[in-house]
């Protein structure tokens, strides 16, 4: 998978979590790392993407066709937690 922007795949799950409504606390635990760590990735994200906002980094994210990542995602949460997940095409 290439990265977007030079993100880091640590980055890019933080992103994720971040487009799916979650807090950096809770991403944070979510990722088992602190939410100082997890606050500092979604900077990063935000400056490597030259955005103002997270929202508007996520927004980004979809645009440059890295939306697949998304639906990667989904499906392995949906996985992880034996719920179905909807196809997505």
């Amino acid at each position: 998978m290439k990265n977007l922007g030079g993100l880091t795949n640590r980055e890019m799950e933080c992103l994720c979590w971040a487009s799916k409504g979650k807090t950096a606390h809770e991403t944070a635990i979510i990722l088992g790392i602190s939410y100082e760590t997890a606050r500092w990735y979604r900077k990063q994200v935000r400056e490597k993407l030259d955005c103002a906002t997270l929202t508007q980094a996520i927004s980004e994210v979809h645009v440059r066709g890295r939306g697949t990542f998304w639906r990667r995602q989904w499906k392995l949460n949906a996985l992880k937690s034996g719920t179905r997940t909807r196809s997505f095409r």
